[in-house]
């Protein structure tokens, strides 16, 4: 047939006006697969960049033990989970608390799982779970097998062969190999249990659809989400929630066009109404309100200063360009105290009195810089300021913000850096008066290696800014594959969260299901922790860098 060079597929691009991706060159990117075996050549480098022999190989045992499978469920005693067609799935997606019990031949589970496994109705007992054990004695259509140190049970239909006798194989892989890697999805710490579950609260504010057919993303042009940041407001006495967003085209990770998006709920997150439906050039945006008046705040993509966004009616707004020198920042906390406002500008803090006119550059402050990357300002014990940000993996910086937002001076030591559980990555911080605890909501590098890890996100707590523990992990990638292509393809980052009440609500630049890259989010999501503060004085240990 005709040869096509790839320079040529120029019409497999993206869309700017109609948000959607042209897939004309559709069946030339299937013929460019069938040669490659690839489905994304810049994404295998990525790969090959971080995973060993060893890993690969473990890739390949994990697919194995699927197609091994079948329709088998594996429990594990004292587990909130299932592994079930290839996926970690919850036994009840309602309650994380209830959890399988696997006491040699006495298994049970919970109710909700039972019947849709077995896909009947099922007698539970006066705590909502279900007798396996006694179950399968009537039932000829499955077995049920015990590990030998009966912690672990597979309910497997008759023609699944049993996995407990150590000679019988499938290709290289003995069934003890299969045993002993099905435990290791339990006890990962790579990727541990949430012990929450938030995730079940996920709604989509908005999405966008990676390329199905990408010839290279090193290439190819496409959309992704970034920086959102939430707001609460009171109004006619109920929680109304605003939440701003931006949207990037990239390619090979340089932005070509930013804007930000503003929507609102007012049916506590179960459904957003467009506000703003693009501010041009804006990005890294913070939303808050000052006498009754909507305020987005961010930075120009193309020049180095911040930008003011003032919402009017009707879907249209005024925009000032701050001072000059502060640069780029990331969403998150504005602050309201001592009659200011603040917000943190990567390593420096603007500020301005809530009574000026916040759209003159003139009324605006900007503090000295301060230790550390993209940075969070906290209204601490006492009425004291904070500028915390992160730094490395394991570590953050903290520093006191006078009150005219002028100054940054290290909160402890010479610098104010503080061992912090994190990844490389930004997060926000709050102080809650209620716990007298600061809470930040962070990724977490439970994997050294790669210092940017974001598919575990954890709420972390500390009494004194100083000294911080994991209270709980939040949301945890757990799909049955390798951890480490979970870390390069998937991530729960940049989370800007409020308190409402008992709750905390919170916006997610997330990265799930089929991506290219855990970095450039393809999903902007809402979730609630429901009575976080029951969970602060958890301890769930950190095996990452400190």
């Amino acid at each position: 047939g005709t040869s096509v060079k790839i320079s040529e597929a120029d019409n497999f691009v993206y869309s700017v006006a109609n948000r959607v991706f042209d897939y004309s060159a559709k069946e030339y990117c299937e013929r460019y697969q069938d040669v490659y075996d690839t489905y994304s050549t810049y994404h295998e480098a990525r790969l090959d960049q971080w995973l060993t022999k060893v890993e690969r190989d473990d890739q390949k045992l994990i697919e194995a033990l699927v197609d091994r499978m079948g329709d088998a469920a594996v429990l594990m005693h004292g587990s909130s989970s299932v592994i079930y067609n290839g996926f970690i799935r919850k036994l009840d997606t309602d309650d994380y608390t209830r959890l399988a019990v696997v006491r040699g031949s006495n298994v049970k589970i919970p109710k909700q799982f039972a019947e849709s496994y077995f896909k009947t109705t099922m007698t539970a007992d006066e705590n909502g779970y279900v007798n396996i054990s006694e179950y399968l004695e009537n039932n000829s259509e499955y077995e049920l097998f015990i590990s030998d140190d009966n912690n672990l049970a597979i309910i497997t239909p008759k023609s699944v062969k049993s996995f407990f006798d150590a000679s019988a194989s499938d290709g290289k892989y003995t069934n003890k190999a299969y045993i002993d890697r099905l435990k290791e999805f339990f006890n990962s710490q790579y990727i541990p249990e949430p012990g929450v579950n938030t995730e079940q609260s996920r709604v989509e504010i908005d999405s966008v659809q990676y390329p199905e057919y990408a010839l290279d993303y090193a290439t190819q042009v496409y959309q992704t989400t970034y920086s959102p940041a939430i707001l609460v407001v009171q109004e006619n006495g109920k929680s109304v929630y605003y939440v701003s967003y931006e949207m990037s085209t990239v390619m090979n990770f340089e932005e070509l066009t930013v804007y930000t998006i503003l929507k609102k709920s007012v049916d506590g997150g179960e459904t957003w109404a467009t506000v703003l439906e693009n501010i041009p050039d804006l990005r890294w945006a913070s939303v808050f309100e000052n006498k009754g008046i909507i305020y987005v705040m961010g930075a120009d993509i193309y020049k180095n200063c911040g930008v003011i966004i003032k919402v009017l009616d009707n879907g249209k707004y005024q925009k000032t360009m701050l001072p000059s020198g502060t640069g780029s920042t990331a969403a998150g906390t504005v602050i309201h105290a001592n009659g200011r406002i603040y917000k943190a500008y990567h390593s420096v803090v603007l500020s301005a009195s809530e009574d000026a006119d916040l759209m003159n550059p003139a009324s605006w402050t900007i503090s000295n810089g301060a230790m550390g990357g993209e940075g969070s300002i906290v209204l601490g014990k006492n009425g004291q300021l904070y500028h915390i940000a992160h730094g490395e993996a394991g570590e953050a910086y903290v520093s006191k913000v006078s009150a005219d937002g002028t100054t940054q001076t290290p909160a402890f030591g010479s610098n104010g850096k503080v061992e912090f559980p994190t990844s490389r990555t930004k997060f926000s911080c709050i102080y809650d008066e209620v716990s007298g605890k600061y809470i930040a909501l962070t990724s977490i590098c439970n994997y050294e290696p790669f210092d940017r890890q974001r598919n575990v996100l954890a709420l972390v707590v500390s009494d004194d800014l100083e000294h911080w523990e994991i209270a709980e992990y939040i949301l945890v990638e757990r799909e049955l594959i390798n951890p480490l292509y979970s870390i390069l393809k998937h991530a729960w980052q940049y989370v800007d969260f409020k308190i409402d009440g008992d709750d905390i609500v919170m916006v997610v630049r997330e990265a799930s299901g089929e991506t290219m890259t855990y970095h450039d989010g393809n999903y902007t999501t809402f979730y609630r922790i429901e009575n976080f503060r029951e969970i602060l004085d958890n301890d769930r240990g950190y095996y990452g860098p400190m």
